[in-house]
């Protein structure tokens, strides 16, 4: 078996069947990308001199070549490259498909590619997929059984790629909950030896090179194979009722595994401060965090149910509980570290803002708004809540610390998504939803820009929803901070598919997963998570509560009340009712237009305002009180508990 591929046409030379002419500077350039972001972190499945080579002589088959395209371009600065990558992943799958009955390394190679691809985009079922068809094809050319006449980086490759699929394959099934196809090796296949040495060697090498330590694919090897053990335990725990007995003594082998694993580390493997340097000296910084990220990882997952505040504790627990504390903020502080250093970070795949309603049935992720956007947006404000929390807490010098990081980040938000003139990058309804209720825009000029922005592609979009997961839940508190809950509330009442309503006339009875988890035809979505009853689009009752409702708490349990009605739109009465640990909050206001009287029963005794305007009761349980706002006032009036009524003569909503 040859480890160079033969000579294939290049993408930029397909002519009609292209839709992409790029340059050998620019292929070459995401391929480059690929090795810095991805090369021996999920997978180790290249020679990098052979895979250079091949990429500049343009020998590459086309479906491994769009497949490194698409993972190079996800990291581009560009808008034009990067949004190719979902277009090079079908082409890739389309090339591989074509192709399928050639078992070769390139196909193995573009199979794995195609897996973490679909991995990253949470297609689990097309992960699992191509990862059979790679094990198969690796299986049929006996990529387990030492070929001693090729060369030894053939070997080598090989060896690596066995190592791979059998550890994706523990990894894949654990996720997906499907039977592993390769259990644990038998000794017949040698770990891989050290990168660094293997990377430097001539492809056409015959004899091994002398005496090598094992690389950090080898010891990734040996952690895997525990992983899988701790995934079968807390499988059972999910599907067996298991004697705590058991379980305790299973965690306690298995952690004990865990630290024989690392105490067993060569010292020039072990995690510190010199090893990280010296790995990433040597370009293999992000193989090595990604060795010692497992091992945390993994410890976490072991420990993780004894975090559980309802389960018994004993001594030995509440250690098992401690320790996972430990591992995850060891986790914390390596990502930290990693990402400050630079060229050794690691990546996830994101979900951003999952199930867009313009996303593709069978692609929830594929949203409007770009993920790094949603991520970037996230990473502020959650800053923000550590330096509130900090402060809250008493820790001065975290709050600092973190009050810092909050304005740094914010300003590298604004300079990556926010041009000078106060536009967006990227014009959609979460991404100025975003924007607004999490503070990202402090020129005012530039708020006062967004929030028209955002009003009109409301607008523009007939009040339809056009949020998903990430935004859906700020829409209310974003027009609010603009003064436009009205657009929320005509949002609210619209009953056209991608609507709150919408799912009422259907006949829902809770808020569903999908916009549209039942189409207009009365069948359902063919798209995976259809959940007829799901928290994250109905997340908006807390602001229908506080706006609608008029009630929410401005003190812990209740004890100080805000009741602060904002009619508007259709919206002319509401009825809450919340029932605190001081009693029963009560809030119920309404209405009179001019021609629409309403009888003196309906007016349930109110002594004053016999004619048209705005009407509110509120109860206040005893030992709270309240701060109340009328509509089309500002004037605050505190009082305690009781009942409370209020009469706005001639008030009108806006429409």
């Amino acid at each position: 078996m040859r480890v160079s591929p033969s000579k294939f046409e290049h993408p930029r030379l397909h002519g009609a069947q292209s839709r992409f002419r790029l340059s050998d500077d620019v292929i070459e350039e995401l391929v480059e990308n690929y090795i810095r972001y991805i090369h021996d972190r999920p997978h180790s499945i290249f020679h990098l001199p052979t895979l250079r080579s091949a990429v500049h002589e343009s020998r590459l088959r086309p479906s491994l070549l769009y497949a490194l395209l698409s993972f190079g371009a996800r990291f581009h600065p560009k808008a034009e490259v990067s949004t190719l990558a979902p277009q090079f992943f079908e082409d890739s799958k389309r090339h591989l498909h074509l192709d399928l009955e050639n078992i070769s390394l390139e196909n193995i190679q573009t199979s794995i590619l195609l897996a973490n691809l679909s991995a990253a985009s949470l297609k689990a079922s097309s992960e699992a997929l191509y990862l059979g068809i790679a094990i198969r094809m690796a299986e049929i050319l006996h990529f387990n059984v030492a070929d001693y006449t090729e060369p030894y980086v053939a070997q080598e490759l090989k060896r690596r790629i066995w190592w791979t699929l059998f550890m994706f394959d523990h990894w894949c099934s654990a996720g997906n909950s499907i039977t592993q196809k390769m259990n644990d090796s038998d000794g017949t296949v040698d770990l891989p030896i050290d990168e660094a040495v293997f990377q430097k060697l001539d492809a056409r090498q015959m004899i091994q090179p002398g005496r090598t330590e094992p690389g950090v694919w080898a010891h990734m090897i040996t952690l895997v194979q525990i992983f899988g053990a701790i995934q079968d335990l807390n499988r059972r725990l999910a599907h067996e009722n298991l004697d705590e007995e058991f379980v305790e003594h299973a965690v306690l082998a298995l952690s004990g595994s865990l630290e024989t694993w690392e105490a067993d580390l060569p010292a020039y493997i072990k995690y510190n401060k010199a090893n990280l340097y010296n790995y990433r000296a040597k370009g293999l910084g992000g193989p090595f965090v990604s060795l010692h990220m497992g091992f945390y990882h993994y410890a976490t997952l072991l420990l993780y149910q004894y975090l559980d505040i309802n389960r018994a504790t004993t001594s030995r627990t509440e250690k098992f509980a401690e320790r996972c504390k430990q591992f995850a903020s060891s986790q914390s502080s390596l990502l930290k570290t990693a990402r400050e250093l630079g060229n050794c970070e690691l990546l996830y795949p994101g979900f951003g803002d999952w199930l867009d309603p313009l996303a593709p049935q069978r692609d929830a992720g594929a949203a409007t708004t770009h993920k790094l956007l949603v991520a970037d947006a996230c990473l502020v404000r959650t800053t923000e809540q550590l330096a509130e929390l900090s402060e809250a807490l008493g820790f001065s010098e975290e709050a600092a610390n973190y009050t810092a990081q909050h304005a740094q980040l914010l300003a590298e938000f604004q300079n990556a998504w926010i041009s000078s003139n106060g536009s967006f990058a990227n014009v959609t309804q979460t991404a100025l939803t975003l924007a607004l209720a999490f503070g990202l825009t402090t020129n005012e000029d530039h708020r006062v820009r967004t929030g028209e922005t955002l009003r009109q592609v409301i607008a523009d979009n007939n009040y339809l929803v056009g949020t998903g997961f990430a935004g859906t839940q700020h829409l209310g508190p974003a027009l609010a901070s603009i003064n436009a809950t009205t657009d929320f509330y005509r949002m609210l009442l619209q009953t056209r598919v991608l609507s709150w309503l919408y799912q009422v006339v259907m006949g829902g009875t809770t808020t569903w997963e999908r916009w549209d988890s039942m189409l207009p035809n009365g069948t359902i979505n063919g798209g995976s998570m259809t959940s007829f009853n799901h928290y994250a689009f109905g997340s908006v009752a807390s602001f229908m509560h506080s706006h609608i409702g008029s009630i929410s708490p401005l003190e812990p349990g209740w004890k100080k009340i805000k009741v602060a009605p904002v009619p508007g739109a259709r919206i002319e009465s509401a009825d809450a009712r919340y029932l605190s640990a001081y009693g029963e909050v009560g809030c119920r206001w309404w209405i009179e237009r001019r021609d629409e009287q309403m009888s003196m029963e309906e007016r349930q005794g109110i002594s004053r305002g016999r004619g048209f305007g705005f009407y509110l009761q509120v109860t206040i349980p005893p030992n709270s009180r309240a701060e109340i706002t009328l509509p089309g006032s500002s004037e605050v009036v505190e009082v305690g508990s009781g009942f409370h009524e209020y009469f706005v003569e001639g008030y009108e909503a806006s429409e």
